[in-house]
């Protein structure tokens, strides 16, 4: 089942079911733009050396934690993030949208765990989480290699992350093990610590 939202006439948003079968033909149709567009750019390569280099580097760091608060209701809290508390509880009014404040974590910092594979004059940085595009476009505008590429769930997942300017965005994401806004800054200098790792060895 797949939803898309929509909006009542009181105003409150909400998901509505469409119909069977709609997210197949969806997700089929997303998967042949995607091909014709692999083959596009396959056709476009062109090979001038016989071997390529091949080169990894990781490295693990370490992102401001949140927690919720306890006691708190996260399921029912999702449901008010996502203004679904009416078509799943069935409710008929409209709902306080009181969402949970969470608590700073420091004790627990979230570990992400990054990679870089250059494969030739690409970069592959692999990151283990759901980045807001804002936090990948500043990554690829940092990076040293000319070509990269920004690969998400690439380790153990991290959850949700939020760049600095969506910090204060009330949106289901907020309420990661990740604390939105503090992380743009450290994962781009993870990635740079990696691919000035490379190019030293590179230059040897």
């Amino acid at each position: 089942m797949i939803a898309s939202p929509t909006y009542y006439y009181d105003g409150y948003p909400e998901m509505k079911d469409l119909p069977d079968g709609a997210g197949l033909a969806i997700m089929e149709l997303q998967g042949q733009q995607h091909a014709l567009d692999a083959i596009k750019i396959l056709n476009t390569i062109e090979c001038t050396e016989e071997e390529m280099p091949i080169s990894f580097e990781y490295t693990t760091i370490e992102l401001p934690a949140q927690k919720a608060p306890e006691g708190a209701d996260m399921a029912y809290n999702r449901l008010l993030a996502d203004n679904l508390v009416r078509k799943v509880t069935g409710a008929t009014e409209i709902p306080e949208r009181k969402l949970v404040t969470m608590e700073d974590d420091p004790d627990n910092p979230v570990q992400m765990h990054m990679q870089l594979a250059v494969l030739g004059d690409i970069a592959l940085v692999g990151v283990p989480a759901e980045i807001y595009c804002e936090i990948g476009r500043d990554m690829k505008e940092a990076s040293l290699p000319e070509h990269t590429i920004i690969m998400e769930f690439t380790d153990e997942y991290c959850g949700y992350i939020l760049d600095k300017e969506s910090a204060d965005k009330d949106v289901f994401q907020s309420f990661s093990s990740v604390k939105p806004g503090s992380s743009d800054e450290l994962i781009i200098n993870g990635m740079l610590s990696m691919e000035n790792s490379y190019l030293e060895k590179a230059a040897e």
